[in-house]
């Protein structure tokens, strides 16, 4: 499942998974797909883009020619299928490590570009104000930055307000890291927090440079106070602790200094 290319607007998470389904339901060759997701009377864009997703599908090692040209889909270890319907949530975390395999794609650089920016982040809102940040690290056009607000938004690192302006907070993908190291601690378990960035960081390579000594970068430390005031963990601060980590940019949530986590929720 390794996809070093570039991602394509067209290719968007519920456009590829809506195939993967039908793959799955059916019987079905290449062109009896096109057939079905886009009629002949649609324009020449709309065979382009059923081009793009099955060309993905098949990169990404889920999809396959079999015999009499039939297109079979390819089991792994990762999706489940219940009731000849791919489980999504299954499907969310194949893509996770399809696209942040390796560092060298797009996706991965501008993700983690990203993620290491401090506050000054908030001014940049929309896909052009994105293309001029990370421009340092990584080299987009609007292409590009259309087609990782799909995946980055699915994933759970960004959202949308009123579809337009991209707010960077990945709280809920930090949410999901939660949910597996949750598996091998106890629930409410009171853990050192330089203890749980390590922990972060080695789960999802991805957040590597997020933090700087005991300085946690503004697009992390805006995700665990997000899920701090929702209840979903808990950000401790023990004056005598002896380490004590800094939340950039938080003081106004009296969150800025913290040295323990709890995670519940």
């Amino acid at each position: 499942m390794i996809y070093k290319g570039n991602l394509r607007k067209e290719v968007t998470p519920s456009r590829l998974l809506s195939f993967l389904n039908l793959v799955i339901m059916g019987n079905y060759t290449r062109e009896d797909l096109k057939s079905l997701i886009y009629p002949p009377s649609l324009t020449r864009d709309s065979n382009a883009d059923f081009n793009r997703i099955f060309n993905f599908a098949m990169n990404i090692n889920l999809i396959a020619e079999e015999e009499h040209r039939r297109i079979g889909f390819i089991k792994n270890d990762i999706i489940k299928i219940k009731d000849n319907e791919i489980d999504e949530a299954s499907f969310k975390k194949y893509m996770d490590r399809c696209l942040f395999y390796s560092r060298e794609s797009l996706f991965w650089r501008i993700t983690n570009s990203l993620i290491r920016k401090d506050a000054s982040i908030l001014k940049s809102r929309t896909g052009e104000d994105i293309i001029k940040l990370v421009y340092n690290d990584v080299h987009i056009d609007r292409e590009d930055i259309l087609a990782w607000r799909f995946w980055a938004k699915y994933l759970g690192f960004a959202y949308n307000l009123m579809d337009e302006f991209i707010i960077v907070n990945p709280f809920k993908y930090i949410a999901e890291l939660n949910s597996e190291i949750l598996d091998d601690k106890k629930h409410d378990e009171e853990m050192m927090f330089g203890e749980y960035m390590t922990e972060l960081k080695s789960r999802a390579p991805v957040l590597e440079g997020c933090t700087n000594g005991n300085d946690v970068s503004f697009p992390i430390s805006l995700a665990l106070v997000t899920l701090h005031n929702n209840q979903k963990i808990e950000l401790l601060y023990n004056k005598d602790s002896t380490e004590i980590w800094h939340l950039e940019s938080m003081k106004l949530s009296g969150k800025d200094q913290v040295s323990h986590i709890r995670i519940g929720g």
